[in-house]
């Protein structure tokens, strides 16, 4: 899977001995998102109840990602740096955040944990939007510790809501 061959490929940087930055970003947001976050907005948008698995997450606005490449490339160091949201917050509070932005009476049914194993199983099928190894990281709430990115690159961060507006339009 994906995590498995970045943590390959960051060793395989940091041995090369050239100057780099590794940059790992948390849950990206931001418009043309059709996976990940994106999925359960369009949700939002197309049906009357949304059900859930709540989980906590700290989305990063893509663009304030974009700016920071940007600052990178004047960086001649040898660094990982942890991009993490500003905001942490629970899959239900971003989608009734979401909801209010679109003027929609969507019902958020929080699912049971019990039920974990039965998406487990159907995650598997072929045509499920997301795979296992995908869906696992968002139900353990996973929260990072990030490095103090705004100072570090002088960047005001996007903030949750008003990155929900850009995504949304």
């Amino acid at each position: 899977p994906y995590i498995l061959s970045k943590k390959a490929a960051e060793k395989a940087v940091v041995k090369s001995g050239v100057p780099y930055i590794i940059l790992r970003p948390s849950l990206l947001y931001g418009p043309g998102d059709k996976r990940n976050l994106g999925f359960f907005l369009s949700l939002i948008s197309r049906l009357p109840v949304v059900p859930i698995f709540d989980f906590k997450i700290q989305p990063l606005f893509v663009g304030d990602l974009v700016n920071i490449i940007g600052c990178c490339l004047d960086f001649k160091t040898k660094q990982i740096i942890n991009i993490v949201g500003q905001e942490t917050v629970a899959l239900s509070d971003l989608l009734r955040r979401a909801k209010l932005l679109l003027n929609r009476h969507t019902c958020i049914l929080r699912l049971p944990e019990f039920l974990v194993w039965f998406l487990k199983l159907i995650s598997r099928c072929p045509y499920f939007p997301f795979p296992w190894w995908q869906i696992q990281p968002l139900l353990s709430n996973e929260i990072f510790s990030g490095d103090p990115w705004p100072d570090l690159f002088k960047i005001m961060p996007t903030r949750l809501d008003d990155g929900l507006k850009q995504t949304l339009e």
